[in-house]
């Protein structure tokens, strides 16, 4: 009886661990690859999507110089915002200012992962202008090739590494089934 409510225990916790690590699971990252402006300059870096929210909650993009300066937007100099002229899209503002950005869109929606290619940049269309980089949107430069591409092998900052709530999970389980048998095995040789 003891046994079975150990297992049964193990079993809850286990679950409980699982839905903690799909929670924990929801963030995604991309790289940005091949983004070309039709000056000449290249935009590379990384962004991360939030698959619960369908929102892209930061970004760390460097543009080169061409017809503008290059420029990096990051968390310490923009905001980061969602679908603002077209669906699928993301930008990224120079704050407190408010008078540079990059405005990225993708053909697909970011929550089917892989790669995903970026709408290019269509200065006479101002209901889905597509990709582009501007500065008081004045000057204009329109992305004319690239895409993003999931990262499955995001790095993550140095610092203490904690494991995963599955690896807890297993790490627990077997630390259990463990004892359950030490424990069978002392009462077989008591017997």
């Amino acid at each position: 009886m003891k046994l079975k409510a150990a297992v049964l225990g193990s079993l809850s916790a286990l679950a409980l661990v699982a839905a903690a690590a799909s929670a924990n699971a929801s963030t995604t990252f991309w790289s940005l690859s091949g983004v070309t402006f039709d000056d000449g300059a290249t935009a590379s870096g990384t962004f991360t999507f939030d698959t619960v929210t369908g929102l892209v909650t930061a970004a760390h993009i460097t543009t080169t110089d061409g017809l503008l300066t290059g420029y990096t937007y990051d968390a310490s100099n923009s905001a980061v915002g969602n679908d603002e002229f077209q669906l699928n899209s993301f930008y990224a503002v120079e704050i407190p200012d408010l008078t540079r950005d990059i405005e990225l869109a993708f053909a697909a929606p970011l929550s089917a992962g892989g790669v995903d290619n970026l709408l290019v940049g269509n200065p006479n269309n101002f209901a889905a202008p597509g990709s582009y980089e501007c500065n008081d949107c004045l000057i204009v430069r329109q992305v004319v090739s690239g895409r993003a591409v999931e990262s499955r092998d995001h790095v993550l900052p140095d610092g203490p590494r904690v494991p995963e709530p599955a690896t807890w999970a297993m790490m627990i389980m077997g630390f259990g089934l463990a004892g359950t048998a030490m424990r069978r095995r002392h009462a077989l040789t008591l017997a």
